[in-house]
């Protein structure tokens, strides 16, 4: 059994802003991208055998991105939008771990550091990991 992301009290905040609360949890509960996600597996949680370090990664169709649940995401919707302030949510990213979490719906992938460090450099370089499709089609 994994450990769970953290809880509503202690996650992700902005300022003073918690951003997995209730109310923004409930936003998204019928959010038709995010229900598509978490039913596509999408939300990845990379666990280094070595080190225990987990890394989440939203594992998108054209790009994929570093999360940080209920705090930040590398897209541009959550850096343009919500970092921002044009708006007073973040992206589904975030909050998509909390809910696929809730659901049991997570994926675990525990890999060795080496792999682990280049799928990271590869979404942080390339915006999109060609190495965790294969370990996840395998």
């Amino acid at each position: 059994m994994q450990p769970p992301l953290a809880d509503q009290h202690t996650c992700g905040v902005v300022g003073l802003k918690v951003l997995c609360r209730d109310d923004i949890l409930k936003h998204f509960l019928n959010h038709s991208k995010l229900l598509m996600a978490i039913s596509m597996k999408r939300f990845i949680v990379l666990t280094d055998k070595e080190y225990g370090l987990r890394v989440y990664v939203f594992k998108g169709v054209d790009r994929d991105y570093l999360v940080s649940p209920c705090s930040m995401c590398t897209c541009s919707d959550f850096i343009i939008n919500f970092v921002g302030k044009k708006r007073d949510y973040p992206c589904y990213h975030v909050i998509g771990f909390a809910i696929a979490e809730r659901q049991n719906r997570l994926s675990y992938v525990e890999l060795d550091h080496s792999t682990l460090v280049a799928i990271i450099s590869e979404i942080v370089f390339l915006g999109f990991s060609t190495r965790l499709r294969k370990i996840i089609k395998s």
